[in-house]
């Protein structure tokens, strides 16, 4: 009787039993990567991940497309965005899992960058930027990594590549961009498979970032008890289909609130400082499209109170222009409005109220300096495009050296994704209004008038995202995000260091009433 091996049919068994390692050459285990045992063992012919940044998805990938190549004979077309990505995919994790594996490197009979032989099986490693990449390449199984940053005309293309198959499977996985786009579509025709935990009080869950994270105690807690929920709970879940049975697609939704190794100050952080369309897209592996809120009307309404928010410390956003429009809020929402066309008028709101201010640094560069230098709370801000995962807002200062101190008072922005995030804070009600029915209305024709809308990038063959105004007339919009940006960095500490050892720290510290001398023989006291 032949003796059949579980490891020619279980990827997980396989990895198990030959000690499989990562690009890192670090053993792949499941302890903390319990969500990936059932991906894995999944056989269906169709199969979407909808998924978070480093989950280890893409080595899962790589190890199942092998094991189905050895030993079921299956030929893949594995596809990356662009040629170059493949490129540096393949260099960088397949050809170090690949070759850090005795029992994977044993089976490779051709090894070069956009092509592997394991036995007499193929694995085809291609991009989607070219109309000519599918052609001529037939195959069983599709695997679309990063489907969502892809040319979906040119994944649509690669079904062409399966049609003679018996097997014609297909997998993507991948970060959302935007709703009803790549992976997000397949998803809404899965079977929508959460990773559920259960609390010690019974209640079974899968964890939201609304319903799970206590930002106050930086926390996982349990929606119904409020206890905090431990790494254990976390990990020992298991998947659940959310959505209806009969999908084509078997969906599987990976975030990082599954896995152990992000704790929930790190996600509230990502939060703050990554931006809200990176945090949706690459730490709740969710789609994020705040463009489709055009309904600014109804949102602000829906935050408007009657109660006052006159209550200190106060902030101010500027928008600078002929006339400046401010608004001044407190830490609760925004209280006051107007706008003003000589600069007495400014002075005179910002002597009066004392507020933490940001304001736009031109179109009236000098003008803006000279207010800045009379005015320590000042803040003049800059637009920049940040890159990849880069901060979203970076404050002059910050950094803790004596170089950087000369940046004080001086802030550079993404604007979109500073404006992706205020916005998401006003759609959750997480700052409020207490202006006139005059003043409100005024506000709300400025707010009307912004959209996000998708701008291609050629020369990445990709898209983003960006807020224009349909009419030019949105500084007070504008000037809600610069009060944004002041109430939301608040008082911060700084140390002024000189590269001469011995010198006392703390020297200046920036607050509220602006840049402040700590007194020295109080300091060097404390420090003896």
């Amino acid at each position: 009787m032949k003796t059949i091996d579980p490891a020619s049919f279980s990827v997980p068994i396989w990895i198990l039993n030959n000690h499989i390692v990562n690009e890192k050459s670090e053993p792949i285990e499941f302890r903390n990567h319990l969500f990936l045992f059932d991906y894995l063992r999944d056989t269906s012919k169709n199969i979407c991940a909808k998924k978070c940044a480093q989950i280890g998805g893409s080595v899962a990938e790589n190890l199942k497309t092998f094991h189905l190549a050895k030993y079921r004979k299956i030929i893949s077309i594995y596809t990356m965005p662009s040629d170059s990505d493949v490129e540096e995919f393949s260099k960088t994790k397949t050809d170090k899992i690949f070759q850090a594996n005795a029992c994977i490197r044993d089976s490779l009979k051709m090894d070069n960058v956009f092509l592997k032989q394991i036995n007499d099986t193929f694995v085809y490693f291609k991009g989607t930027r070219s109309k000519a990449a599918p052609i001529s390449t037939t195959a069983d199984r599709l695997v679309h990594d990063e489907v969502d940053r892809s040319d979906l005309g040119i994944i649509d293309f690669y079904a062409s590549r399966i049609t003679d198959s018996n097997y014609k499977m297909t997998t993507l996985l991948s970060n959302p961009s935007v709703k009803n786009v790549g992976v997000d579509l397949a998803w809404k025709d899965s079977d929508k498979k959460e990773w559920f935990i259960k609390c010690e009080c019974g209640e079974k869950q899968f964890l939201t970032y609304e319903d799970n994270i206590d930002e106050i105690g930086k926390r996982f807690v349990c929606r119904a008890c409020n206890k905090t929920l431990t790494d254990e709970e976390r990990r020992r879940g298991h998947w659940e289909p959310t959505g209806l049975y009969g999908g084509k697609w078997s969906g599987y939704h990976f975030s990082h609130l599954m896995y152990i190794r992000h704790t929930a100050e790190e996600i509230i952080e990502a939060k703050e400082t990554k931006g809200i369309e990176y945090f949706y897209n690459f730490v709740l592996g969710e789609p994020y499209s705040a463009g489709e809120m055009t309904d600014f009307r109804q949102a602000i309404y829906d935050v408007w109170i009657p109660k006052s928010l006159d209550t200190p410390p106060f902030f101010m956003g500027v928008d600078v222009g002929k006339e400046k429009h401010w608004v001044i809020g407190s830490r609760n929402g925004i209280f006051k409005m107007g706008k003003c066309e000589s600069r007495e008028e400014l002075e005179a709101i910002i002597t009066r109220y004392n507020p933490f201010t940001v304001m736009d640094s031109g179109p009236e560069r000098i003008w803006a300096e000279e207010f800045k230098k009379k005015f320590p709370k000042v803040n003049l801000c800059f637009y920049r495009k940040d890159k990849n995962i880069a901060d979203m807002v970076s404050w002059g200062g910050d950094k803790g050296n004596f170089e950087d101190s000369k940046n004080w008072g001086y802030l550079w922005i993404d604007r979109n994704r500073v404006i992706d995030a205020c916005v998401y804070d006003l759609q959750r009600g997480n700052f409020f209004f207490n202006l006139s029915r005059e003043d409100l209305e005024k506000f709300i024709l400025h707010c009307e008038t912004m959209r996000r809308i998708p701008e291609d990038v050629p020369a990445l063959h990709t898209r983003r995202y960006v807020w224009d105004s349909t009419t030019g007339v949105n500084h007070w919009f504008s000037a809600m995000y610069f009060w944004w940006l002041a109430m939301k960095h608040g008082s911060v500490k700084v140390e002024l260091v000189s590269e001469a050892e011995g010198r006392p720290k703390s020297l200046v510290q920036i607050t509220f009433e602006g840049q402040q001398m700590i007194d020295l023989q109080d300091l060097f006291e404390k420090n003896e």
